[in-house]
């Protein structure tokens, strides 16, 4: 009897052991991957560059809680510990972290996820590079005929804006779009600015428009900061054949 109740207790002991066990000893796996919103920035650095870092923390296996860490090269940035993720439930699960900061001076940053793992850690680093000019950008939109009447017709009436960005200072590179209210934004473009002084024209040329309407377009910037120029509207009135004969007698 004593045999058996001793055996009895020895077993609850090993059970409560193993419930008692880490989630991550019982076979948890942990994986980490880390990227950011921004790779590369060359531009102006006022107030401040805004850059998002995003980290994939997954799992395989049982259920776990798993600890990370922002840890960066640079001893002047705060490392920020003691955070944790948790996976209830077991299998192949994935959870997103994020951590921002804003940059003011030229340099090249390396931040480390590192996940703690049970019996051991794993990592993943990211690099940014980060190089700040004193650089100026303006841009401008004219659009010659803003009021247009008569017979659109099935060829439609097309409208045409000119566009002017300019830039002075430190080398960039200038990123921008035409945007409007008509149409979806159109598809980034960029140019390579060396320095100095220099002033370029874009265009745009809308799509045959064949019935009264008005809208406008504009450029926006984002790179080396986000600046929009103004916008330059433009309103069609299409007629019938009738009323023209109406407005233009032939007789």
């Amino acid at each position: 009897m004593r045999r058996a109740f001793a055996a009895g207790v020895l077993a609850a002991m090993v059970l409560v052991g193993l419930v008692a066990l880490p989630a991550q000893a019982a076979g948890a796996r942990v994986t980490v991957d880390l990227w950011s919103d921004i790779d590369v920035w060359n531009g102006s650095c006022e107030p401040g560059v805004k850059i998002k870092f995003t980290g994939q923390i997954g799992k395989t296996g049982g259920p776990a809680t798993v600890n990370y860490a922002w840890t960066w090269s640079d001893p002047g940035l705060t490392t920020t510990e003691g955070r944790r993720v948790t996976f209830p439930e077991p299998g192949r699960k994935f959870q997103l972290v994020t951590e921002e900061r804003t940059f003011t001076e030229s340099g090249t940053y390396r931040l480390r996820l590192r996940a703690n793992a049970g019996d051991g850690s794993v990592s993943a680093q990211h690099t940014v590079r980060i190089t700040c000019t004193s650089t100026k950008v303006t841009a401008g939109v004219t659009q010659w005929t803003p009021r247009w009447s008569g017979i659109c017709g099935e060829e439609g009436k097309t409208f045409r804006f000119t566009g002017r960005i300019t830039a002075s200072g430190g080398a960039a590179t200038i990123k921008y779009r035409w945007v409007g209210n008509t149409s979806g934004p159109g598809r980034w473009r960029t140019i390579e600015f060396a320095g100095g002084q220099k002033a370029w024209r874009v265009s745009l040329t809308t799509a045959p428009i064949r019935r009264s309407a008005s809208g406008y377009r504009a450029l926006q910037v984002i790179s080396p900061y986000e600046t929009w120029s103004k916008r330059a509207s433009y309103t069609i009135t299409c007629g019938s054949l009738q009323d023209d004969q109406v407005l233009n007698p032939t007789d």
